[in-house]
């Protein structure tokens, strides 16, 4: 239930509605605070490491409910870095209204008492409000073949407002594929379980747009969490309608970014070897030409 960083808590999100279904993507059944345990410290501390100064700006593409930009907002009260900015677009009008307002519940969840005290106090330690919580008592069989135990369920209502207080934090809706975001403006681009969802011939321009955002010695965080096999095999869709794994085409992916955005792999996923983290080492732009063969490649893996 708890890490390092705080409590890893599912949250309650809405029902997607046809927006998803109309542009392609495979929508992710939920969404947390703190769900990418293995990835944010990473992101982080390379962070500190290559960005001078304490300021600093980062996106969130997708933000969904906005739970991937608090966390890091809560996580970087511990840096030097005390002006931040944050952009967080989504395609769904319904998530950015949530995400604006920054008012959480988690679905209901099996808590001890103390892990219920714990959980508590690790978010009021990362700046988050509790503004209501609510318990339920159930009986839960350990196996069919033991004898009902009492336990508690308990749904937590979190504020976000305290942890952006002082930052300057934008939620809107947009297609990340149409420039929502500057070229070469963010610090961090935090790409997470986003393009798997997507057929290649949409997720190619969607890391063409992505990848364009991240200013000279940014990074670039392309990781799923959890990563799994599932996911690192999952069969994307090409142009001709024959699929190619998803670690494949990132792979391929990957190596065009180095060549065309000076974008430099810094992590791997340790399953299938692929990039999770890249860095740009030089802000020069990308041509037209460039972009024409991204597309083409990625779309189809054929020249």
């Amino acid at each position: 239930m708890s890490s390092p960083l705080g409590p890893n808590l599912q949250l309650c999100t809405p029902e997607m509605t046809g927006d998803m279904r109309e542009h392609n993507i495979r929508v992710p059944a939920s969404t947390g605070l703190f769900r990418a345990t293995s990835q944010l410290p990473d992101v982080i501390r390379q962070a500190e490491a290559r960005i001078d100064g304490e300021e600093i700006n980062f996106a969130s593409v997708p933000c969904s409910l906005g739970a991937e930009a608090d966390s890091m907002l809560s996580l970087f009260r511990d840096t030097r870095f005390t002006r931040i900015g944050v952009q967080g677009v989504d395609i769904n009008p319904r998530l950015i209204e949530l995400a604006k307002a920054g008012n959480y519940q988690t679905k209901w969840t099996v808590l001890e008492p103390e892990e219920m005290e714990q959980t508590i106090g690790a978010l009021e330690d990362r700046g988050f409000g509790i503004t209501d919580l609510e318990t339920r008592p159930m009986m839960v069989k350990p196996s069919k073949y033991e004898m009902p135990e009492p336990t508690t369920l308990v749904k937590i209502s979190i504020d976000a407002k305290p942890v952006r207080a002082g930052q300057t934090v934008d939620f809107r809706e947009g297609d990340i594929e149409y420039g929502v975001i500057e070229p070469q403006s963010q610090d961090i681009v935090l790409a997470n379980n986003l393009i798997y969802h997507l057929p290649a011939p949409r997720a190619a321009p969607v890391l063409w747009s992505v990848a364009r955002m991240v200013k000279e010695g940014g990074i670039l965080s392309l990781n799923d969490e959890p990563s799994t096999a599932d996911n690192e095999t999952y069969p994307m869709r090409l142009e001709d309608d024959s699929t190619i794994l998803y670690r494949d085409w990132m792979r391929v992916a990957s190596e065009l970014m180095a060549e065309m955005f000076d974008l430099e792999p810094i992590a791997r996923d340790a399953t299938s070897e692929r990039p999770t983290m890249l860095v740009r080492s030089s802000d020069g732009v990308p041509k037209s030409s460039d972009s024409e063969r991204f597309l083409k490649i990625l779309g189809s893996l054929t020249v």
